[in-house]
């Protein structure tokens, strides 16, 4: 698995992942001002784990819901079989995806966690890209869960992408005893979402 920078004149343009040789599309997005802007989507690499340590001491819940000792970050981070990717925009890490419990040919659970409030902006982009992991893990489905208590990013960080939710787990939360919603998005959700 490698990375690779394509630039195209003119045009703002994505760092494009590879697994297996095919990367993801390259997909302009405008901010604010309808200016374009490069948004970036790698891997998680070794010179990442700090400056993401430092953002995540800065906004806890935005990474795992809670807060976490610099041990239980690291824990988290080393997951076997858990692919992180950051979404990179002018040198700084505004969020990323970690997908866990994947099954190629079938299923794999997708964690979004955001630091900057921008994914309003990036939603075609973020679409693109989960379109792009389905086909490269061969995924039919991929399945998301969030605290109810936090509709704000329920709607965000799943509904505007095009997750639907499928049901509600009660007091599924340990420690805090939340409700969650657990979702899911095929590639028919991202293209009605669009």
């Amino acid at each position: 698995m490698n990375g690779s920078e394509e630039e195209t004149a003119g045009e703002a343009s994505c760092v494009r992942f590879q697994v297996g040789g095919a990367s993801p599309p390259s997909v302009p997005a405008r901010g604010a001002e309808g200016s374009e802007r490069c948004l970036r989507l790698r891997l998680l690499g070794a010179m990442d784990i700090e400056p993401l340590w430092q953002l995540v001491k800065e906004e806890p819940k935005a990474f795992l819901d809670r807060r976490l000792s610099r041990e239980e970050f690291f824990a988290a981070l080393g997951r076997v079989n858990d692919l992180y990717f950051l979404l990179e925009e002018q040198g700084g890490i505004g969020g990323g995806y970690r997908f866990s419990d994947i099954t190629p040919g079938w299923q794999a659970e997708a964690h979004s966690f955001f630091f900057d409030r921008k994914l309003d902006e990036r939603a075609a982009f973020i679409r693109a890209f989960l379109l792009w992991i389905m086909d490269e893990l061969h995924l039919r489905i991929i399945r998301g869960i969030a605290s109810l208590k936090h509709q704000r990013s329920l709607k965000w960080c799943f509904e505007q992408i095009g997750f639907v939710q499928d049901g509600i787990l009660r007091q599924a939360v340990p420690g805090t005893f939340d409700d969650v919603v657990l979702l899911s998005l095929t590639r028919e959700d991202i293209r009605r979402a669009a």
